[in-house]
């Protein structure tokens, strides 16, 4: 076991050194001793600001997830103005991530008593998704030798430096969004901080990024591998526009915005997110190098996030014009991204562009994916013995603009939607009410609970 006085935080990885000189300010995972007491935590994040209303936080926000310093510091997240965290509550789980105990704080912001969360496990806050890939974690904490802990706590440190945000699903079934820390000790018990964060970066700035923006502009970029874009647009949009007033459409464009926004942080989020939105069109990424990821499932993470977000638009277009409906292209390549402008974090690269133009040839109900993207769906999936028997799976070829002949697939959204919630891998059936979600939600808790 690690004595005390050779604890310490594990350092941050981003592409800046001048962040990473913040590193051991601001980063979220720490092991502390098992006997550390609720005082001597409290002393540790007093610097993380006073207590603030609970009310102040339930916002909804997309974006690139956010980590918060526990010492508030503005240069934490990269200049002054840039962020201010204040601790909101904490919640403390035993060795197996059972809730233990919250304080009011957490209580009154996730909306439950005591006796509603304490002894579940902690996913029971987290959207099934999400909550899926968090047990593989806790698995690996669990199995890991007294001397591979700060190993694994190392690689997951690495992981959560990315995540600028968290949502966690409050209990009437509704995000709330909030920085977290966690504190990990050796016996396997952890400490998690919620943390408020005002911030004036745009919410699309990775990690690492920020100290190119709103400066002159220069080259600033990377190079990512195995990157996901999910491209969607809006068929018959412009027919509407002609019919509508310019005002019209831009209350059209925020629906569809809240609609997208809201299934990604309750279902997908932070493992996929909102990147960018030109005209009628929005970009998610699922799987980049700046982002929180899961490989071992990034081609389910991202036919979750194109299946949810395409159903919810469908469902919202519909009460503006029945014929219009969403369109949707999934690409898998290397893309390079950064800041160039000194306004805003970019990516390029000819992913970006493949999903645009197979987003332009999708069918109504369905979803036009890249070969090479089917091929690690059909790997990584256990749903079905085929994607052509599970997922409606129809192979199409099409004279792409700038990229010719090109062949492709298209899966059907409906089954893809039914086969993901059978496995338990999604929870929010469209047009399901609220409180049946919420009944659904703690049946998949409790299942949760005696896995």
């Amino acid at each position: 076991m690690m004595e005390q006085s050779k604890m310490k935080i594990f350092p941050s990885m981003t592409p800046s050194s001048r962040t990473n000189n913040r590193a051991k300010r601001r980063n979220p995972l720490l092991p502390l001793p098992a006997e550390t007491e609720l005082a001597e935590r409290e002393a540790l994040v007093a610097t993380a600001g006073q207590p603030v209303p609970p009310s102040a936080t339930r916002r909804v926000a997309a974006g690139c997830p956010r980590t918060v310093s526990l010492c508030g510091n503005d240069d934490d997240v990269g200049g002054s103005g840039s962020g201010i965290a204040s601790l909101l509550g904490t919640i403390v789980c035993d060795e197996d991530f059972r809730i233990r105990r919250c304080d009011e704080g957490a209580l009154a912001l996730l909306g439950y008593s005591g006796a509603d969360i304490e002894g579940s496990c902690v996913t029971r806050l987290m959207s099934p998704l999400v909550g899926r890939v968090h047990r593989r974690i806790f698995r690996r904490v669990r199995d890991a030798t007294p001397a591979q802990l700060e190993r694994v706590a190392s690689k997951l440190s690495y992981s959560m430096s990315n995540c600028r945000d968290f949502a966690l699903i409050d209990r009437g079934g509704e995000p709330v969004v909030c920085g977290l820390s966690v504190f990990l000790r050796e016996d396997r018990t952890s400490t998690v901080l919620l943390l408020r964060v005002d911030t004036k970066l745009l919410h699309t700035v990775p990690r690492g990024f920020e100290q190119y923006i709103n400066e002159r502009p220069g080259l600033h970029v990377r190079d990512y591998e195995g990157v996901i874009c999910v491209m969607m647009d809006i068929a018959g949009s412009t027919d509407y526009s002609r019919r509508t007033s310019a005002m019209g459409m831009a209350k059209l464009m925020h629906g569809i915005y809240e609609a997208v926004n809201h299934a990604v942080l309750c279902e997908i989020f932070p493992y996929a997110y909102i990147h960018e939105i030109c005209g009628d069109s929005l970009l998610l990424i699922v799987n980049a190098g700046f982002m929180v990821s899961h490989p071992e499932e990034a081609s389910l993470i991202a036919m979750h996030a194109a299946a949810t977000t395409q159903m919810q638009l469908d469902s919202k277009l519909a009460e503006y014009d029945s014929g219009m409906y969403a369109r949707t292209g999934v690409s898998l390549g290397n893309v390079t991204a950064g800041v160039i402008d000194g306004r805003s974090f970019r990516v390029f690269g000819e992913s970006v562009h493949l999903s645009q133009r197979l987003e332009s040839v999708c069918p109504r109900g369905g979803i036009a994916c890249a070969d090479n993207f089917l091929d690690l769906l059909a790997r990584q999936q256990d749903l079905t013995p085929s994607l052509e028997e599970g997922m409606g799976l129809r192979r199409k070829r099409s004279d792409l603009k700038g990229l010719g002949d090109t062949a492709y697939g298209v899966l059907d959204t409906r089954r893809c939607r039914e086969l993901l919630g059978k496995s338990g891998r999604l929870l929010v059936v469209n047009n399901l009410s609220s409180s049946m979600r919420l009944v659904a939600r703690k049946e998949c808790a409790n299942a949760n609970n005696d896995s």
